[in-house]
């Protein structure tokens, strides 16, 4: 009888520091959905615009959009103030999720690829991706566009994004033609 008392406890104490099995599960999940979004410059640029998108009311997938960045990367806005010369913002991956996660998640928020042209050789690979940006819904009106040049090095058997340029469509600066077709 005390050897059955003993084991009993001993279950209590394992079930209370076993972790249960679909906790286990969401994180074998969470692990193939991370080794996907690095495995190819495509997949980091899909999984960078999926970590970004959503409701009103949802914070976004920052740990997931972490995943895809240089801890030295930079993000650049290149654009024009409003007497129309070019300018520039430099931030990091940090400052970037600082800058904009509330007004994402206040808004909704939605970007997607319309089109993209991917070069690589070697270890280097550059995405221009051009993109439309949707508020409120996914299928709320195109409030803007744009084009990203995504730059990328591949480490250890795995994609990380270096450095983003962005720039969004003006009337004086149309995105052209050949960027709005698929290759």
């Amino acid at each position: 009888m005390k050897s059955l008392g003993r084991c009993f406890i001993l279950l209590i104490l394992l079930g209370q520091t076993l972790v249960p099995i679909p906790a286990l599960a969401d994180k074998a999940s969470e692990q193939k959905q991370r080794n996907a979004d690095v495995a190819t410059p495509d997949a980091l640029v899909r999984a960078a615009y999926e970590s970004i998108s959503g409701p009103a009311g949802r914070n976004r997938n920052w740990d997931r959009m972490r995943n895809l960045w240089l801890g030295s990367a930079r993000i650049i806005l290149s654009s024009n103030n409003y007497e129309g010369d070019a300018i520039y913002e430099v931030m990091t991956l940090e400052g970037f999720i600082e800058r904009v996660s509330d007004w994402y998640k206040q808004e909704g928020f939605y970007a997607r690829e319309i089109a993209s042209t991917t070069q690589r050789f070697g270890n280097i690979a550059q995405v221009w991706s051009t993109f439309e940006i949707r508020r409120g819904s996914s299928t709320s009106p195109v409030v803007y566009r744009g084009i990203n040049s995504w730059s990328m090095v591949i480490n250890k058997g795995r994609w990380w994004i270096s450095q983003l340029n962005y720039d969004f469509e003006s009337s004086r600066t149309p995105i052209p033609e050949r960027y709005l077709k698929q290759p």
